[in-house]
């Protein structure tokens, strides 16, 4: 007798799970699965927004360092005998200087087109000298511009202190002896909190008073 109650026994035991256990540790290892899934999408976008930000920060700090360096060395000419600083505008400036150290002055025009913000350069041709717009080599310097309709230049005359309007539109460019740089960068244009904002100042030593 109590060898047939053993040989019940393990009968019972030796089965396994049944089909309803394996489906349901099935459904249950399923929703472990795309919890996770969902966790590592969630950081991995995440990882790539921030990656994404820092990258557009860093564009966007670099472009207003070489551009405040070449507005600080700005020519007192350029190369034509044209005066160095040729138009002002509220989200381009365009202006002469020896951006390379080669002792040749560059036609240099930095704008904003749509969310971009880019710099053209002209070197000027030989015989006679000429800077030709078809040789204008553009490149993106920033991207993720929030700047919208508000200006990304002011422009100010040799009587600046900190409480002065900006010189008004259509800027006489003989006048403009110190320019303000106001630069916003988001990579959400529906996330304006997020605007990271670059601002700085230039004053153009090298113009002349009078021209």
């Amino acid at each position: 007798m109590f060898s047939k109650k053993l040989k019940s026994y393990q009968l019972q035991t030796n089965k396994g799970f049944t089909f309803i256990e394996v489906t349901v540790a099935i459904g249950i290892f399923a929703i472990i699965m795309i919890i996770l899934m969902d966790f590592i999408v969630q950081n991995y976008k995440s990882w790539q927004e921030t990656s994404q930000i820092i990258e557009a920060q860093q564009n966007a700090q670099g472009a207003i360092q070489i551009m405040i360096k070449e507005l600080r060395n700005i020519a007192e000419a350029s190369e034509i005998g044209s005066f160095s600083l040729e138009s002002a505008q509220n989200q381009s400036v365009v202006f002469y200087s020896d951006s390379n150290a080669d002792s040749r002055i560059e036609r240099i025009r930095y704008f904003l087109d749509n969310k971009e913000f880019k710099k053209g350069t002209i070197i000027p041709s030989d015989n006679p000298i000429e800077y030709k717009p078809a040789n204008e080599v553009i490149i993106t310097i920033a991207k993720y511009v929030s700047n919208g309709d508000e200006p990304i230049f002011y422009y100010y005359d040799e009587n600046y202190n900190e409480t002065s309007p900006p010189l008004t539109n259509p800027v006489d460019v003989t006048k403009a002896k110190l320019i303000k740089i106001l630069l916003k960068v988001n990579i959400d244009p529906y996330r304006p909190p997020l605007d990271f904002i670059l601002e700085s100042q230039v004053n153009l030593r090298n113009l002349k008073e009078n021209y």
